[in-house]
């Protein structure tokens, strides 16, 4: 990229370079650029996407002009989603599209099989609950299901994130409390009274943790794995 930089545009004036995942790039390749971003050609144009621009070192994040992009309000995205799928939803369909979206109007669009989603979902609440109880093979599940790649992955750890979220609430307002998982509420309840509130904290800080180092080109299969022994460890002491 460097040096096809070097080549003055033929047919226009400027010449546009887009990465996408820029928060991805390891420290050697984001020093790679900085030559570049020092002293870029007048006719260049670099367009660094990230998720997390933390991730990016300060060097490269002192070259750079920071644009942030707000995020689509709920009901935006309950409209597209919407007209994507021509109204044939649910309720409890649209309220976790609208919870997974999180403002970013490109998941919608990924989203996948409703049908489909919610058994890799149900499966997720049921290793966790197994997860609770210390068994082995409910680990053995999980980490199964979080090696699951692609948009499936993002669903899980989704699910994982929303599900000791929602045990949070329960244990400070019970029966009465508001949670993301409807479905399941049952479950969560009975499993919140074994974990509590504080315990669902740190299993969430576990997960967070774990998703950061993914990001940062952690080896995926090894944090997952490592992850899930951490939380079951939480849960069962």
């Amino acid at each position: 990229m460097r040096e096809d930089m070097l080549t003055a545009p033929l047919a226009s004036r400027k010449k546009v370079y887009v990465i996408e995942h820029g928060d991805k790039m390891t420290a050697e390749a984001q020093n790679a650029l900085l030559k570049i971003l020092e002293e870029p050609p007048l006719y260049v144009v670099i367009i660094i996407i990230c998720t997390n621009p933390l991730l990016l070192i300060d060097t490269v994040r002192s070259r750079a002009i920071r644009i942030d992009f707000s995020r689509y309000s709920d009901e935006e995205i309950r409209t597209a989603y919407r007209r994507m799928r021509c109204n044939d939803i649910n309720s409890s369909e649209e309220d976790l599209v609208s919870s997974y979206s999180d403002g970013i109007i490109g998941r919608v669009f990924e989203f996948g099989n409703w049908e489909e989603i919610k058994v890799l979902r149900t499966q997720v609440v049921d290793a966790l609950c197994g997860l609770c109880r210390g068994g082995f093979e409910s680990r053995k599940s999980l980490v199964a299901l979080l090696n699951k790649k692609g948009e499936d992955s993002e669903i899980v750890m989704f699910t994982l994130l929303s599900f000791f979220r929602d045990i949070m609430h329960i244990a400070r307002f019970g029966k009465n409390a508001h949670v993301q998982n409807k479905e399941y509420k049952d479950k969560l309840y009975d499993t919140g009274r074994d974990i509590g509130y504080y315990k669902a904290k740190e299993c969430i800080r576990i997960i967070d943790d774990t998703w950061k180092n993914i990001s940062r080109n952690a080896a995926y299969n090894l944090a997952v794995e490592n992850m899930a022994i951490k939380l079951q460890e939480v849960m069962t002491v």
